[in-house]
């Protein structure tokens, strides 16, 4: 009991300056089940009065953590477009480019956001017909900077199916994030590309990419047609990621299934504890599906979505 309640300290009281309380923090969607766990082997030892305080808690933690699917108002009935997305970082350009095009035909995406991208690997994916599925491309690569061994690697992509317009890259940050717009069935959205840099490596650096999100979100006049997907190396609970959220997004995974079966790293060994990889969208989309696919080499699942827009 004592060690829950050291880890709930931790996570409300440590911030996210120590990497301690970042991991703590990460770990959210074990700690209701651990505690479940543990009043299980409380009742089986006859401790009673200790079994049913740590039942309470387990249930009190998951209504406070939210890791049930949440309700939604299914819009389908009213005017609405669906768009399906498509993200997943590909551990520096290793991703299998066979399973990756097999996932794209298979899933039917109007648009792709892939992370740690190189020009190698966008050839391997080209050769393997990703430009046959999705032939609009826009791509980034990181300036040169002090951190010179990111510049060839760790860039962010956008594939569409339809031509990508206003493209704009997010000044300031580590890795390149990313925005285009593109017209899906007759509706214009806004996509946003996503790879903050690692809070385990450089907790600045990536509160610093986490606000520059921020601040380009909240300069949106129109938000209604706007979908963010990436690797943000954050889930739920960290303070940077949900100032994002906070802004006017909802995390389209939190409606889907339970959290705990919705992870994305790492896949390698196919363990995910983490949920790293994240689609926000705005409150009144309904989240149809979300899937997440493991994918050789890559040491993140890749994340599926089905989303139903109301027309403006």
């Amino acid at each position: 009991m004592l060690i829950l309640l050291a880890w709930l300290g931790a996570m409300a009281f440590g911030g996210d300056d120590s990497t301690l309380s970042i991991l703590l923090a990460a770990l959210y969607v074990w700690l209701p089940l651990i505690t479940a766990l543990a009043a299980a082997i409380a009742l089986l030892l006859r401790d009673r009065a200790g079994a049913l305080a740590l039942f309470a808690g387990a249930s009190a933690m998951m209504l406070l953590f939210g890791i049930f699917p949440h309700g939604q108002d299914d819009p389908s009935n009213s005017p609405h477009t669906d768009l399906r997305v498509l993200e997943l970082n590909t551990l520096i350009g290793a991703a299998s480019p066979s399973e990756l095009v097999e996932l794209v035909r298979s899933s039917n995406p109007d648009v792709v956001i892939l992370t740690e991208t190189d020009p190698n690997s966008r050839a391997r994916y080209k050769a393997a017909g990703l430009d046959q599925l999705l032939p609009y491309n826009f791509s980034k690569m990181p300036k040169a900077t002090n951190r010179q061994h990111y510049v060839n690697v760790f860039g962010t992509d956008i594939w569409s199916k339809t031509p990508l317009e206003n493209r704009y890259v997010l000044p300031g940050t580590v890795f390149p994030i990313i925005s285009a717009t593109t017209v899906v069935r007759g509706t214009e959205f806004t996509v946003v590309g996503l790879h903050a840099f690692s809070p385990v490596i450089n907790r600045s650096d990536w509160r610093n990419d986490l606000r520059l999100v921020g601040y380009y979100l909240k300069s949106r006049k129109d938000k209604s047609h706007l979908v963010i997907a990436g690797d943000f190396n954050a889930t739920a609970h960290h303070a940077p990621f949900d100032q994002v959220v906070s802004i006017g997004f909802k995390d389209a995974a939190d409606y889907s299934d339970w959290a705990f079966n919705l992870n994305t790293w790492p896949t390698q060994p196919n363990l995910p504890l983490l949920r790293l990889d994240h689609i926000l969208v705005p409150p009144n989309v309904y989240v149809k599906s979300l899937k997440v696919h493991k994918i050789s080499l890559s040491d993140h699942a890749a994340v599926t979505a089905e989303l139903v827009y109301p027309s403006s």
